[in-house]
């Protein structure tokens, strides 16, 4: 199982960035094409596009395109994003059953995560499975315990297929060439189900400068004339602190000793 998924990836474009989602009902009856765009969307409006492959279903700059499959009652879903990787998403398919999700891309992003009831359990970092050890769901998610070592790319392991092959070893579905070459129902809607991007402000910090009658300006100012009086006082070249036409009366400046004046 990991050494397939290990060939596939292998100087595949699939390696650069993918999505791949598992949904598995609790009564066994498979969620119709409806109700997959409805959690998508959160109840936004969506559109169902003609059938494409993987390889023509890049979603636009503002929007999230995401194939459907179906192997019995389970359900497939493949993307180059992350639309259905995160909440609320993730969460809203599991409703009323699981959902596994791997997500990751060029840049070694990525996210192996298990939500179930409509709630998320588990996100993990696939990379680095020696800090899971520490959550509290990892036992709900036995697969990915048993899968572990090979998720180890610092022996030479393949954290990519390794997550894949443990969607696969939980249920039961493979991701394959063969299904990335056929078509499938195609559905589009605006990414977290607005069309709204919300502007970035960038707020700059401006000082401000108090007026001279103001308390805190004449605190300064008492301030500045207290340390402007001080006497001057000069550095040895040991860097001990002298008065000045004086000298040590023995001891030096650990002693404690006052100095005296020269005569």
């Amino acid at each position: 199982m990991y050494r397939s998924y290990h060939r596939l990836l292998k100087n595949h474009w699939l390696g650069n960035g993918a999505c791949w989602t598992v949904i598995v009902p609790d009564d066994g009856n498979p969620l119709t094409l409806t109700e997959i765009g409805d959690r998508l969307s959160g109840g936004e409006s969506h559109v169902a596009q003609k059938t494409a492959r993987p390889v023509n279903a890049f979603p636009g700059d503002e929007a999230w395109a995401v194939l459907v499959g179906r192997s019995g009652s389970v359900t497939e879903l493949f993307e180059y994003g992350f639309h259905a990787a995160f909440p609320p998403v993730l969460p809203r398919l599991s409703e009323g059953g699981r959902a596994y999700s791997v997500h990751w891309n060029v840049n070694g992003n990525n996210r192996i995560a298990f939500a179930a009831d409509g709630e998320l359990l588990l996100a993990v970092d696939a990379m680095y499975p020696g800090s899971w050890t520490h959550e509290a769901n990892l036992a709900h998610w036995p697969e990915l315990t048993a899968m572990a070592p090979h998720f180890r790319w610092r022996n030479g392991k393949s954290w990519r297929a390794a997550s894949l092959a443990t969607i696969e070893l939980t249920t039961g579905c493979r991701l394959s060439q063969e299904w990335l070459e056929q078509e499938r129902p195609h559905l589009t809607g605006q990414r977290w189900g607005s069309a709204a991007r919300s502007p970035s402000v960038t707020v700059r910090v401006k000082p401000v400068r108090l007026p001279e009658s103001h308390p805190r300006s004449t605190a300064r100012r008492m301030q500045a004339l207290t340390r402007a009086a001080r006497p001057a006082r000069r550095r040895t070249s040991r860097g001990s602190s002298r008065c000045p036409g004086s000298r040590w009366a023995g001891g030096g400046p650990a002693s404690g000793r006052r100095c005296r004046r020269r005569r």
